[in-house]
């Protein structure tokens, strides 16, 4: 019975001193992978703002890209309907669909004077 007796309290004993040792030692291993864990989340939330940052420069490069050629195809329309003093039908409704892609990407200004001149101008040259 004594060794029954012996058994059971180097049972509790080891179980008393081992169990604490182990949650330890889990929680001191976890804690590593979560923070591993958090650093790649982190570093990938820094790389993805960066990707972020880079495409919205992109885009304000493309717009301002496609506004500049807007324009200038708006002011090749001007020059050759103004020096010639008409503007056809079909010419003027060019005109006001790159007007309008000019416009809805954030121009103004000489863009729409250049547009109000050739919608102003006659459809047809005047008889003489």
């Amino acid at each position: 019975m004594d060794s029954l007796l012996l058994n059971v309290v180097v049972a509790f004993v080891l179980e008393a001193i081992a169990t604490p040792v182990i949650v330890y030692l889990m929680q001191r291993a976890t804690g590593k992978k979560l923070d591993a864990f958090d650093r790649k989340r982190e570093e990938a939330r820094a790389r993805q703002e960066e990707e972020m940052q880079r495409n919205a420069e992109w885009r304000r490069a493309m717009t301002g890209g496609m506004r500049s050629m807007l324009r200038s195809e708006l002011l090749h329309e001007h020059t050759k309907w103004t020096k010639r003093g008409y503007c056809p039908l079909e010419s003027k409704e060019y005109a006001q669909r790159t007007y309008e892609s000019y416009h809805s990407l954030g121009g103004n200004g000489i863009g729409t004077s250049m547009y109000e001149d050739i919608m102003a101008l006659p459809l047809a040259p005047r008889e003489t």
